[in-house]
């Protein structure tokens, strides 16, 4: 009788010990044991930093750097900076950087894919390519890059369009002509390095 009474007791001490333990408003329905209801944390917004001025992509240092030579400043809005070479009046080469944000990433790779598709097409009133171009897909560079090269007649271009989220990236270096590959080559280092540093800052 007593060991019977003993564990009565204990059973009941239990309960109680479980029954205080238990938080307020707790929900035991289902399993019997107490559940504690969390409310939902939103995660934070992060919000992207302000688009940077085309200017502050493009220093006069990165200017003379690209060029090879000394440089004077052209034009200078939020969207477009353009430096031309000062040394050689006859030989004038310029470096144009444009930046553009779309409103989402879809549709700023729509327009990534326009401007690369849009070199070497072919001139209206001729029916024929009005440059010839030639271009590449680059990697580790943004989310999409792509340099081109094209001349028409003495005059040669070489641009490097980058997409980094919803923004794009447009360098353009339009001056002689040069068949030097090895300056060519050397020119098209210089304009990486540049589209890299530019888009860090993106």
């Amino acid at each position: 009788m007593t060991h019977v009474f003993r564990s009565i007791v204990l059973l009941g001490a239990g309960a109680l010990v479980l029954t205080a333990c238990q938080p307020k408003g707790a929900d035991t329905s289902d399993s019997g044991l107490p559940t504690v209801a969390t409310s939902a944390i939103a995660a934070p917004t992060i919000a992207a930093p302000p688009m940077p001025n085309a200017c502050d992509l493009l220093t006069a240092e990165d200017a003379q750097a690209v060029l090879a030579q000394a440089a004077g400043l052209m034009s200078d809005d939020p969207e477009n900076c353009l430096w031309a070479s000062m040394e050689n009046p006859g030989q004038i080469s310029m470096l144009m950087l444009q930046v553009s944000e779309a409103d989402d990433p879809a549709l700023a790779q729509i327009l990534f894919d326009a401007l690369i598709g849009n070199e070497g097409d072919a001139d209206v009133a001729g029916g024929a390519p009005a440059v010839a171009s030639n271009g590449q897909l680059l990697a580790g560079l943004g989310d999409a890059a792509w340099m081109s090269t094209a001349t028409a007649e003495v005059i040669g271009a070489r641009q490097l369009h980058v997409r980094k989220g919803v923004r794009l990236l447009s360098l353009n270096v339009t001056g002689m002509a040069s068949a030097d590959s090895n300056s060519q080559a050397a020119l098209a280092e210089r304009l990486h390095a540049l589209a890299s540093s530019a888009a860090a800052k993106l």
